[in-house]
């Protein structure tokens, strides 16, 4: 099973939303001037996997780096997002970071067993 798509939203240097399709007949190669967001896309992906980003984790910014993970342009509304699909799409899910009374949370839209294994196996 591999990842086909990628899109983010919301998510550190990422306002806008960017997305990839991701063929299986190429690689892919990411460029860019410092401050460009590449590693905004390598963070929202450790996200989605491990729910923090280990390079963010320090004692001023916060348990797991979330505090540190939506995008401060966003407004209190808004939510930032990363989704991925697969080969198989059972798997299928967003991960959304959203403001609630001041306070972050998160969550998958995906809530089968199917995919709580998956992660849990990544």
């Amino acid at each position: 099973m591999r990842i086909k798509y990628i899109e983010i939203k919301g998510l550190r240097g990422i306002k806008q939303s960017l997305n990839f399709i991701l063929d299986s007949t190429q690689s892919i190669l990411l460029y860019g001037d410092n401050g460009s967001g590449k590693s905004s896309i390598t963070d929202a992906i450790e996200w989605f996997y491990y729910d923090r980003v280990e390079h963010l984790s320090k004692r001023e910014i916060g348990p797991k780096g979330i505090s540190a993970l939506r995008n401060v342009f966003l407004s209190d509304n808004e939510d930032g997002y990363i989704e991925l699909r697969f080969t198989k799409s059972k798997i299928d899910s967003r991960k959304k970071i959203y403001l609630n009374r001041s306070k972050l949370g998160s969550g998958y839209s995906n809530t089968s067993q199917e995919f709580k294994d998956y992660i849990k196996e990544s």
